[in-house]
């Protein structure tokens, strides 16, 4: 079963481990990548994200923080091959990413095809049972649906496909389309979830009240582009 702790939202370290803070910019350089990684390293974030290129900068840069490195995968719309996320998951996972953030293909879910996702689910967390994270522990796998483009059925749906292949974090959103996390969705994902599933809020969560909002909906995790500002409201 998902625990869930109610965190002091003015203890800035609570507040900062509940944070996947991310930088996904296609307009940004390699200089402004190499900063905000250098900048987030130690204010005690859960994990870090940024594009496949930079991910084995930041491993390297993210060597003795206790913060994670994230890799993405499928993103943002989770409509390649099973052979090619595979393939993203394998070079994520062997340049040492600590977690894994990959998108659903969505077209496959909004048709209903329970075969092939199935399949793919399957094969996603089979490959990151392989490998162990930077401190020896499991690789974290969170699976984005997008919900703003689902129907609450097709959530539905997403969620038990989920929990059946025992992926940890259903999030929400990719942060690309119209649309972040809502309240009801958080519910309806945990609800779904049967407590076998966390879920992360990600999209438009930019101040200190939105994450409260989404903890006290039930997220276990916040991805946002917004970490430094959100902890230092919580220093208050």
């Amino acid at each position: 079963m998902v625990k869930r702790m109610t965190p002091m939202y003015d203890d800035a370290k609570e507040v900062a481990y509940l944070i996947d803070q991310t930088l996904l910019k296609p307009d940004a350089g390699h200089i402004a990548y190499e900063d905000f990684i250098q900048r987030n390293s130690n204010v005690g974030f859960h994990t870090i994200f940024v594009p496949p290129t930079y991910l084995g900068l930041m491993v390297k840069l993210l060597s003795k923080s206790k913060t994670l490195a994230g890799g993405v995968v499928g993103f943002p719309f989770g409509w390649e091959t099973r052979r090619e996320k595979l393939y993203q998951l394998n070079t994520m996972l062997s340049e040492g990413a600590d977690e894994v953030d990959f998108v659903i293909n969505i077209s496959k879910l909004k048709s209903s095809d329970t075969v092939y996702l199935k399949d793919e689910l399957k094969a996603i967390r089979q490959e990151a049972l392989k490998f162990k994270n930077k401190f020896g522990e499991k690789v974290i796998l969170k699976c984005i649906i997008e919900c703003c483009l689902l129907e609450d059925a097709e959530k539905k749906m997403a969620v038990k496909l989920l929990t059946n292949e025992r992926i940890d974090f259903v999030k929400t959103s990719t942060g690309t389309c119209e649309g972040g996390a809502t309240t009801e969705d958080i519910k309806l994902l945990l609800e779904a979830g049967k407590g076998l599933i966390k879920v992360k809020a990600s999209g438009g969560i930019r101040a200190l009240a939105d994450l409260k909002t989404m903890v006290e909906a039930g997220a276990s995790r916040i991805g946002t582009s917004a970490g430094l500002e959100i902890v230092k409201e919580a220093k208050g």
